[in-house]
């Protein structure tokens, strides 16, 4: 029995193995032809992704502020299967910077990532993107607010009287911001008004040349 084993090993799988083996191989690599043609690997880039910036506490501990130089958005590459690839949109990505990791010249890398189920599918370059910063030390002003109004109140009315509550604000900012402000506004839009009313107003800061400032460099206290 051992024999008739034997010889049906070597007559059977033993023959002509190098023809067998070559064989073996060149069906894997058929496959894989196939395989590449019907869902080739394919790149595609997508643009304009919002970086969000976390631990920002890691530089309001140390009484500074941070502006954004550079790396509000990120631009990045994507390389998988054309079949994922292409069913693949901009909300299934999402981006930090980790003010944390600020290297000595205020950059933090960016780092961008795939929040769909296929992500382990996919590679993403986003050629070593960094979030640039600038830091400035905190300065604080108080100021007065100002209220103008708009729009044409209703025939037969006029604007008698306002109260601004509270009527100065402590404004907080890195310090040439602060050297900026000159003033800070609310307006109120009173169109066809014809009675008494009060309304929540967000304060605009304004320079000196009466150029309003983005609201986002301050912060308003009190």
């Amino acid at each position: 029995m051992k024999n008739k084993i034997n010889l049906f090993f070597k007559e059977t799988i033993m023959h002509n193995i190098g023809y067998k083996l070559l064989s073996l191989v060149i069906a894997v690599l058929v496959w894989l032809i196939i395989i590449n043609i019907a869902d080739p690997v394919t790149t595609r880039k997508f643009t304009g992704l919002e970086v969000n910036i976390i631990n920002q506490s890691a530089i309001t501990s140390v009484n500074q502020v941070y502006e954004v130089v550079s790396g509000n958005t990120v631009d990045f590459v994507v390389s998988g299967k054309a079949s994922v690839v292409k069913n693949l949109k901009l909300s299934d990505f999402s981006a930090y910077a980790d003010l944390s990791k600020l290297s000595p010249v205020y950059a933090a890398d960016i780092v961008v990532q795939c929040t769909k189920g296929t992500a382990e599918n996919i590679e993403i370059d986003s050629g070593n993107s960094v979030l640039i910063v600038k830091l400035e030390e905190i300065d604080t002003k108080n100021v007065q607010v100002v209220v103008e109004t708009t729009g044409e109140i209703a025939e037969g009315y006029y604007v008698d009287d306002y109260e601004v509550k509270p009527n100065m604000l402590t404004v907080s900012g890195g310090v040439s911001k602060i050297k900026m402000l000159d003033s800070v506004k609310v307006i109120v839009n009173v169109e066809r008004a014809k009675k008494n009313f009060s309304r929540n107003v967000s304060p605009t800061p304004y320079d000196k040349d009466g150029n309003s400032i983005d609201p986002a460099y301050y912060t308003f206290t009190n």
